[in-house]
C-alpha cells in the first residue's frame, strides 16, 4: 500500500492545465479499480475526459478504461455508453468495441 500512497500523492501534484493530467488520472483510475474503489476510478476517468487539450484519439483509451470500470461495477448501460463514445468518434484502435457492446447488450 505504501507505493500506491506515494503514487496518489504524485498524481495530486499534477496541475489542472498540465498535458500530463489526463494520463496521470488514467493511471490513478487503474490503481483505484485494482483496489476496488470503482466510484473513485470512474470519477478520475471522467475528470480526465474533461481536459480541454484532449483530442478523440487521446479520449479513446480513457473511454475504454471507463467501460472496464463500469463493467467491474456491474453498470452495463454506462459501460455501453463509454464504448459507444469510441465508436461515435470513429476510432478503430479498439477492434473489439462493437463486439463488446453486443455482448453487454445480450
Amino acid at each position: 500500500m505504501g507505493q500506491n500512497k506515494k503514487a496518489f500523492e504524485q498524481f495530486a501534484l499534477i496541475s489542472e492545465d498540465s498535458p500530463l493530467r489526463p494520463e496521470s488520472l488514467r493511471f490513478k483510475a487503474e490503481m483505484l479499480r485494482t483496489e476496488g474503489k470503482l466510484d473513485a476510478a470512474v470519477d478520475a476517468l471522467e475528470d480526465a475526459l474533461t481536459s480541454p487539450s484532449l483530442n478523440d484519439e487521446a479520449r479513446a483509451p480513457l473511454y475504454y478504461d471507463l467501460h472496464l470500470t463500469h463493467v467491474a461495477a456491474d453498470e452495463t448501460a454506462a459501460a455501453v455508453d463509454a464504448l459507444q463514445a469510441i465508436l461515435d468518434a470513429g476510432l478503430s484502435d479498439f477492434a473489439d468495441v462493437a463486439e463488446r457492446i453486443a455482448a453487454l447488450k445480450s
